[in-house]
């Protein structure tokens, strides 16, 4: 569980996780919102999430190409762990999109 503080003026921007996930929360919201209504998402813009130490992996219902695929599902998961991923160089069979 983690608390995020209201947003000094407009949302922080801060630590490269923290930043990403506030971006990446809100896209999703936003999107998920966008079929189900009933939610400002544009109220996440108060808040503050450059302390976040997670990355988003949501799943959105589509089929998705080009830039926008590696947004969602799996293909988040792939670039969030190429990105920021620890591993011994010797793990067989492990590759990051450098490679």
């Amino acid at each position: 569980v983690q608390d995020f503080p209201s947003a000094p003026g407009a949302a922080g921007a801060g630590a490269d996780f923290g930043a990403d996930f506030g971006a990446d929360f809100a896209r999703h919201l936003r999107r998920y919102l966008a079929r189900c209504g009933g939610v400002d998402a544009s109220r996440l813009d108060g808040y503050d999430f450059s302390t976040a130490s997670v990355g988003l992996v949501a799943s959105v219902p589509g089929y998705h190409s080009g830039p926008e695929a590696f947004e969602w599902g799996h293909m988040r998961l792939r670039q969030l762990l190429a990105r920021h991923a620890k591993h011994p160089a010797e793990w067989p069979g492990v590759q990051t999109e450098e490679e």
